[in-house]
């Protein structure tokens, strides 16, 4: 019976030994089978991402060419604005007719497409030098945001017989002026990250 046992066993490690070839190359297509699918999924997950960051830099730039044109939509006004405020300063009726017909247009600037590609994960794939510039040109955008709300406060202060007497008028023309140069800075932000192709 021993000897069958042997015997028994050798043929057991002689048939795992036959087998033992087939079994490695099974062992060695399955690991790399798991492998190049891994790979093609990380692959497909990186293109994704990049075509993610290519639409969100192609949304922020065409939300910046649209604040330009509102920005030049509003200039003028802003221009008048200033300019009819210089005039009732030195306007002898010395009376709120000194204002009449005061019209403000301030640009309604837009950032839904900058927050939205800053809260997603297609941000990480776009340009560190870019993503710098732009988030300048929307910090502006905001200092100008900042200006006429104050302006829109400033003016709610200016009560009286005669405008130019409180001290809010003063106050309005500075921040008129404050923000006639912001928008200097922002169009030459625009025309900059624009005309030079968006880079």
């Amino acid at each position: 019976m021993g000897g069958d046992e042997t015997s028994g066993g050798g043929g057991v490690l002689r048939s795992v030994r036959a087998r033992l070839p087939g079994l490695l190359l099974e062992v060695v297509s399955v690991v790399f089978a798991v492998l190049v699918a891994l790979a093609a999924d990380e692959w497909r997950d990186n293109r994704e991402l990049d075509q993610r960051a290519a639409a969100a830099r192609t949304a922020v730039l065409a939300e910046l060419r649209s604040n330009r044109g509102e920005l030049e939509r509003t200039r003028a006004a802003v221009d008048s604005t200033a300019a009819q405020l210089d005039a009732a300063a030195h306007d002898e009726r010395g009376s709120a007719e000194a204002l009449a017909g005061f019209r403000l247009d301030f640009p309604s600037f837009s950032d839904a497409a900058w927050r939205i590609t800053q809260v997603t994960d297609a941000a990480s794939r776009l340009d560190f030098a870019w993503l710098t510039r732009i988030a300048r040109i929307y910090a502006t955008q905001q200092l100008c945001n900042d200006q006429r709300d104050e302006i829109l406060r400033t003016l709610g202060e200016i009560q009286g017989p005669d405008p130019r007497t409180a001290p809010a008028f003063g106050q309005l023309r500075s921040r008129i002026a404050i923000l006639r140069q912001l928008d200097v800075q922002l169009e030459q932000a625009y025309d900059d990250i624009l005309e030079g192709g968006g880079a």
